[in-house]
């Protein structure tokens, strides 16, 4: 599995790679700057469930890990209004492993993801950036009731990658580019599959990018008008999730657990945002969440025997209101979202926490439906499950770009 996905993200930059040195008889005002970046990380473990606190086959804590990134990209140049709008940032995919300390138990991950580099400030050859990572990781040795008992950390053979960081670079020379930041990344599987407590690590990085095609930035427009609207937003989202159940000291009931003990939540909301400028939205709403795992419960028969027994339907609904933001890139969105409970059901052995947050990227088509994909946690930290969604919006534009 390692080799084959190496294979292929090797594959993968080469053909991007190819492709920015073949734009070089393409005119200057057309053609996209291409680089190609590594990264080296350093950093920590957030000691968040028991498996890397120590309680794992080898009884050692798991604190820290190296990783490596390679990546490659296209800088935008101004050819559309939004990349004048956000100061030039750019687009990439990469190829990323890390180094886990009990590699025996946790595995060796590698990830592919997509990658936005966004800009905060531009003075000459000094660039402050925001970075955002996407992607799916694999290659964990992940949860198993005979020979990974122990590692409630990852429970799936493939887990979701985000990464948020910040970044200051300096060019050096007129196509060689170094960077210093530090991130922080999250990989869980949603609770798709469990035990999985997911895992958090955050490092300071040192980056290098070469840029292919060297090209100067033309300079920035700022003649736009304020883009202010108002929007009225439905959301419909689905997810799956799993029971929670003791198969470490119950390792027969692994097999029929994964099986029977999966849970649908649904989610609908309502929420009004009012677009501030080309960038972004802020706004709020209510949420109402229908999730079939309250109330329900594991019933233990024997070593390899169990029941699940499902919730009343009256304790399975909880209504939260919430406040939202979205920074805008032209169609693509980068949902953010924080919310408590007013109304959850009581008398039930599941306890969910009082606040929750949501974060994850949404697409708006031209006629104002749009879809997307979030992870729906709570404590900033433990996803509850992965939500796609669906909706549409009621929108008025009090202003918009001047187009010159």
């Amino acid at each position: 599995m390692q080799i084959r996905l190496l294979f292929l993200s090797i594959l993968i930059l080469n053909s991007i790679l190819l492709f920015a040195q073949n734009v070089e008889n393409q005119n200057v005002e057309q053609r996209r700057i291409f680089y190609a970046t590594a990264k080296a990380d350093i950093g920590i473990i957030a000691q968040t469930n028991d498996f890397l606190s120590g309680i794992n086959a080898n009884q050692t804590k798991m604190t820290d890990f190296k990783s490596f990134t390679l990546g490659a990209g296209w800088q935008t140049t101004g050819k559309n209004d939004w990349e004048h709008i956000h100061n030039f940032p750019s687009f990439g995919v990469g190829i990323y492993t890390a180094r886990l300390d009990n590699r025996d138990e946790i595995g060796q991950p590698i990830s592919l993801f997509a990658l936005y580099r966004g800009t905060l400030k531009r003075l000459g050859a000094h660039t402050f950036r925001y970075n955002v990572d996407f992607g799916i990781a694999f290659n964990w040795n992940y949860y198993d009731k005979k020979s990974n008992p122990y590692n409630i950390t990852i429970g799936s053979s493939a887990t979701v990658h985000v990464g948020l960081g910040v970044e200051y670079n300096y060019l050096i020379a007129k196509q060689l580019e170094v960077g210093l930041g530090a991130n922080l990344t999250h990989m869980s599987n949603g609770a798709v599959r469990k035990p999985n407590k997911g895992i958090n690590m955050m490092s300071p990085f040192v980056r290098l990018s070469y840029l292919f095609n060297k090209v100067d930035l033309p300079t920035r427009r700022v003649d736009f008008n304020k883009l202010k609207a108002n929007e009225l937003a439905i959301t419909y989202g689905f997810g799956i999730k799993r029971q929670e159940v003791d198969t470490i000291k119950n390792p027969g009931l692994d097999d029929i657990y994964q099986k029977d003990s999966r849970h649908f939540a649904n989610t609908l909301q309502i929420g009004y945002l009012r677009q501030y400028g080309h960038k972004g939205k802020w706004g709020g709403g209510l949420s109402l969440v229908c999730d079939d795992w309250l109330g329900s419960a594991v019933k233990v028969n024997g070593p390899s025997s169990l029941d699940v027994v499902r919730g009343d339907m009256k304790k399975r609904f909880m209504l939260a209101p919430f406040i939202a933001h979205e920074l805008c890139i032209d169609r693509l969105s980068v949902v953010t979202q924080i919310g408590a409970y007013v109304l959850k059901p009581n008398n039930i052995e599941q306890k969910k926490k009082s606040v929750y947050e949501r974060a994850g990227l949404k697409y708006t088509l031209p006629f104002n439906a749009f879809f997307g994909i979030n992870i729906y946690a709570h404590n900033f930290s433990k996803a509850d499950f992965i939500e796609w969604n669906i909706g549409y919006s009621l929108r008025k534009i009090a202003k918009s770009i001047d187009k010159k």
